[in-house]
């Protein structure tokens, strides 16, 4: 067996997705379908990648507080610094190890080949996306992240980002929702719901200076201050996106099974950033003109220019480039963060493409809904359907047929629900 150092393994990745990227079916042509076949193929796939395909917490920083106060504080001496990030962990793949493994996976992807129903051109799908997140995986915090990175986020070439040149968000800092109050707003909205996650501030892990579904808890950071239209968005997409929508995509892991891949999150960050405009666009009405924002709706658009300022500039140049789009220092540093976890050193040119997926995620759930041309209610019923598990868009084709066995998650009231107890929250602490 061939014995990989980090440039033989990079020289290898990059030959391997060249030459394999071009066998995987980019429709889903057959119809046929066999339920003992799927568990069938979910098991081995299970058996083979499960515990090497999990990324997200290599990329998780445990200094981010530390780094930050560094690099202001140069900031402000007008010196140039570079955060030097330290992660919780790192990967358990060595190249060698992650290497055979892809190649296992290889060998089970064109034996399923050889199976021409829709079955089997799903699961090359799916085998080559665990072939990609190993990959990924084995290079985090080295040499060649980037590469890797872009290649399994499937980061697609676009010819403007539509972001205007220049931004601004002036705030009523007396219309500040704090973070024990956002924490006491999404338990009562859960509890409604009847969603058994539990609402709680986090202070273990810095980068939680937002809200996020982990498990089954609603996390909120300590430091997190946020205005009226950044809550209702920020709820509506962790509670009606993530937590609501996750109790209904575990329930058929063989027939909808996806191993941490990049197409079924894609679908899911998209549904979840639509419904957070959905929810804002029916609640605005409650709020003050001073208290409305059009931030929230350009985060996708943000987070997106970073990445590609990132993938050819520094820590710091990309920092740079971001406040000159008329953006507070606190949101720049969160968009570079993003962009640059991952990587083995922040000085250098490179990017984790992950936020990418909010954006081309929503491009392709409003390309569905534009072409289906639906109004609100119709809007939810797709929602809901794309939400009955861990597929991606091209599989929906195929996949709806058999959707008529399974049980609605009830989108349209739980989005009732969320109106009507926020609508509560907004006129009672804001509408004096």
């Amino acid at each position: 067996m061939t014995h990989f150092d980090s440039k033989s393994y990079l020289r290898w990745v990059k030959e391997y997705i060249k030459i394999n990227k071009g066998e995987i079916p980019q429709i889903i042509t057959a119809n046929q379908y066999s339920r003992q076949k799927d568990r069938e193929y979910y098991q081995r796939l299970k058996s083979l990648a499960q515990k090497f395909t999990k990324t997200y917490s290599l990329h998780a920083i445990t200094n981010e507080l530390s780094e930050q106060k560094k690099f202001f504080r140069a900031l402000y001496e007008n010196k140039i610094y570079n955060p030097i990030f330290h992660y919780r962990k790192s990967s358990p793949l060595t190249f060698n190890k992650a290497a055979a493994l892809v190649k296992k996976l290889n060998a089970f992807r064109r034996e399923v080949s050889g199976d021409e129903s829709a079955l089997g051109q799903i699961y090359q799908r799916r085998i080559f996306d665990a072939e990609k997140a190993i990959i990924l995986n084995s290079l985090s915090q080295k040499k060649g992240f980037s590469l890797a990175s872009r290649e399994y986020y499937e980061f697609k070439k676009i010819k403007h980002s539509e972001l205007p040149a220049k931004l601004s968000f002036p705030r009523n800092k007396q219309e500040i929702i704090e973070a024990y109050e956002t924490v006491y707003f999404a338990q009562k909205i859960l509890s409604k719901l009847g969603l058994k996650h539990r609402a709680k501030i986090s202070t273990i892990d810095s980068r939680l200076q937002g809200i996020i579904t982990s498990r089954k808890n609603i996390k909120v950071g300590i430091c997190t201050l946020r205005s009226p239209a950044r809550i209702i968005r920020s709820l509506a997409h962790e509670v009606l996106g993530h937590a609501l929508i996750s109790t209904n995509a575990r329930k058929y892991p063989a027939f909808f099974a996806r191993h941490n891949s990049s197409a079924s999150i894609r679908k899911e960050e998209g549904i979840a950033v639509k419904i957070g405009e959905l929810a804002y666009q029916e609640l605005q009405k409650f709020l003050t003109p001073q208290a409305r924002s059009r931030r929230e709706s350009l985060i996708p658009h943000l987070r997106l220019k970073a990445i590609l300022l990132a993938r050819k500039k520094s820590f710091y140049q990309t920092f740079i480039t971001l406040t000159k789009l008329n953006i507070n220092n606190d949101l720049a540093w969160d968009l570079t963060l993003r962009a640059k976890r991952g990587l083995r050193s922040s000085e250098v040119k490179g990017a984790n493409y992950h936020d990418s997926l909010y954006f081309f995620g929503l491009k392709e759930i409003n390309a569905l809904i534009k072409q289906e041309n639906l109004d609100l209610k119709q809007t939810f019923i797709l929602l809901d359907r794309l939400s009955q598990g861990k597929f991606d868009l091209v599989e929906f084709t195929f996949l709806k047929q058999h959707f008529i066995n399974y049980k609605n998650i009830g989108l349209i009231p739980a989005f009732d629900i969320f109106k009507k107890e926020l609508t509560k929250i907004i006129q009672s602490k804001f509408i004096k």
